[in-house]
């Protein structure tokens, strides 16, 4: 009897326990949800006033021609962007072809690059992409206006590639093999002229018949890439931040010309663009010393 009473205190003792260590938990569960409610207003607040901001931003950093010709780029970005997707699924009618599409989707994540980083004030950070469009545009140029120069592009890539690795009989028939895939690859095409002689940028640029922007541009913006001691220290800025915007907009200008003349791609008409494109083009020229030309570059 007595034990039958003991158990029973034992139980309704238990039983309050663990009660209180529910109730307990519970009030813990929604002190966390508050809490977890609290952060996400603390977080959300400052990224909707960044948001909101963002626009303040750029106006506090950049003159008015600077921000009219982000918009132009903008713009311009998002046709290229639209005209890259419209390349999806459909088989290249060249190797020239095909790497027009890989060129302009290379142009086309720098430009991107560059906008993200310029919107937000950072100018020093978003010169760092002009060279690699620069480099980009010269190479595409010259693919487009002579046969079998794509092919010495890429044997020149390779012989790059040797370098890297250790002068050893398994590495030179590895090479030996690519090389002669890579011939057979391109003679796919009947009378694809092959010849195995190395290119330099400013052969690309002779070809291209661009070499007064690798000699201006193309050395300039280097400094950056190569953190050259007077880009480093910013003795270059004064030079080139009014003209940063138009050699983008100029590289994709280039890209999107090439693209129509040589893929697939949808591209719509441009012309509402003509004037603003052509504005930026000559300052960039007057920047560099070299002429403009009298009649418009249409895209």
């Amino acid at each position: 009897m007595w034990l039958v009473i003991l158990l029973g205190i034992g139980w309704l003792v238990h039983y309050a326990m663990l009660k209180r260590r529910i109730t307990a938990y519970k009030g813990s569960i929604a002190h966390l949800e508050v809490r977890l409610r609290e952060m996400e207003i603390q977080r959300d607040g400052p990224r909707q006033k960044a948001h909101s901001n963002l626009n303040q931003v750029v106006e506090s950093v950049h003159c008015p021609e600077e921000i009219e010709l982000l918009k132009l780029l903008r713009e311009l970005q998002s046709i290229l962007t639209a005209a890259l997707d419209s390349l999806a699924n459909k088989q290249s009618s060249s190797a020239e072809s095909r790497y027009i599409g890989d060129a302009a989707i290379s142009v086309n994540h720098a430009a991107d690059a560059y906008l993200l980083l310029r919107d937000r004030g950072r100018v020093d950070a978003s010169k760092l992409f002009i060279r690699p469009m620069v480099d980009v545009v010269i190479s595409a140029t010259a693919v487009t206006k002579q046969r079998g120069f794509l092919f010495r592009k890429e044997y020149t890539e390779l012989l790059n590639v040797q370098k890297t690795y250790d002068k050893s009989p398994d590495n030179e028939a590895r090479a030996n093999k690519y090389l002669k895939q890579l011939k057979q690859r391109f003679q796919q095409e009947p009378g694809y002229p092959i010849e195995c002689k190395q290119i330099t940028a400013r052969d690309a640029a002779e070809v291209a018949g661009l070499l007064p922007a690798y000699r201006t541009a193309y050395r300039i913006y280097c400094e950056f890439t190569h953190s050259a001691v007077r880009a480093v220290r910013g003795y270059l800025d004064n030079a080139t931040d009014p003209i940063d915007t138009s050699m983008v907009i100029w590289a994709v200008g280039v890209m999107l010309n090439h693209l129509r003349a040589h893929t697939a791609a949808r591209i719509p008409d441009l012309t509402p663009f003509d004037k603003r494109i052509q504005e930026a083009q000559s300052a960039m020229l007057l920047a560099w010393g070299h002429n403009v030309p009298e009649a418009p570059n249409k895209c």
